[in-house]
């Protein structure tokens, strides 16, 4: 998007003194020298006056001129702020396209329509979930003037277009594991696990259970808000590297599932040749409450070594001081509010979603 050049404002006109003065001295020599001559009488009266409308007639045109220009940059201002809303309208149709929500996820894949499915390792939304929707960066591109001219308030109307142009509101807001790792969502249980649900369904409607596996762990408490992920094809997938039970209630059910995740990415960090290598299929998703009864340092230590060799970690907890930093983004909801804030740790950026 270009940005309009605000117009420079014509220099300042002066009264010219001195060749208003030169002819009046000339016509007053000219007068004594003869007095009687008429002609230096005229000099003496009509030369100011015509340098005087001179003067006046630059500074009227100057001035309008100045009008004309400030009324065509306004025109011009209004014009591109409708092409940025035209164009952020188009953006935030077409990334919803790309990231639909969580209902229309759920409601394609329960049809068995085209979308379950249908996003492959080669796909550059591979292992990409929605989280919400908010303030994002917008895609378009808005170029600033090479060199600033104008006035300041002028020159405040350019800036004001390009922090316009900067982001894009109620679009989605999307984040790839491959880029974050492992994901945290903090927030009272039931808000929390609400967008956990979103996460995960994301997960399974978009991702073949050749290619995605699913395996949880909480405690006896919080395990019947996921007693539903027993129904999945991708829970028990033939595919799953893991043998034992992939949905763990209870210390030993959680110990003995988290020792085989264990020997998961130990086993595959000793074949993956270098760390550009694209992680071996199936993906492993492991749901984990925060109240689950193991080893913290040991869910720490999966979250942390794990994505490099395709197993992710999506975290819920209470509070965003319970999620660790292996998990580079979260998801954290005031419990007094309800209002929900989208953290990315590895670029710094935060979005309200």
């Amino acid at each position: 998007i270009p940005a309009p050049e605000p117009p420079e404002r014509p220099p300042a006109e002066r009264l010219p003194l001195l060749a208003l003065l030169a002819p009046l001295g000339l016509g007053v020599v000219t007068f004594i020298a003869a007095p009687d001559n008429i002609l230096s009488i005229v000099m003496i009266v009509v030369t100011p006056l015509l340098l005087v409308f001179g003067f006046v007639d630059t500074w009227w045109r100057n001035r309008r001129r100045w009008k004309q220009a400030q009324a065509q940059f306004a025109e011009t201002v209004e014009a591109v702020g409708t092409q940025i809303d035209e164009l952020h309208n188009a953006e935030r149709t077409g990334r919803d396209r790309e990231s639909p929500g969580v209902a229309t996820v759920v409601a394609e894949a329960s049809a068995h329509s085209t979308l379950l499915w249908t996003r492959r390792p080669e796909h550059d939304a591979f292992l990409s979930v929605r989280l919400g929707t908010g303030l994002v960066p917008s895609r378009s591109t808005f170029v600033m003037p090479n060199q600033r001219k104008g006035p300041n308030e002028l020159w405040t109307k350019v800036q004001e277009l390009q922090q316009r142009a900067l982001l894009v509101s109620e679009t989605p807001v999307v984040e790839s594991f491959r880029e974050s790792g492992s994901i945290g969502i903090a927030g009272p249980g039931e808000e929390a696990r609400s967008v956990t649900r979103g996460v995960i369904a994301q997960l399974v409607a978009l991702h073949s259970p050749a290619e995605l596996v699913l395996v949880a762990m909480a405690s006896t408490q919080s395990s019947a808000a996921w007693d539903w992920l027993k129904w999945l094809p991708h829970v028990g997938s033939t595919y799953s590297p893991i043998v034992g039970s992939p949905l763990a209630t209870g210390g030993p059910a959680a110990t003995s599932l988290l020792s085989e995740l264990e020997g998961v990415v130990s086993a595959r960090h000793e074949v993956q040749e270098s760390e550009s290598e694209p992680p071996p299929l199936p993906i492993v998703i492991l749901l984990v409450e925060d109240d689950a009864p193991v080893e913290r340092a040991r869910l720490v230590s999966i979250a942390e070594r794990g994505p490099e060799v395709g197993v992710h970690v999506v975290w819920t907890a209470p509070s965003i001081a319970r999620i660790p930093a292996a998990c580079r983004t979260f998801v954290e909801i005031n419990p007094a509010t309800g209002a929900s804030i989208a953290g990315y740790v590895h670029t710094g950026f935060g979005v309200h979603p």
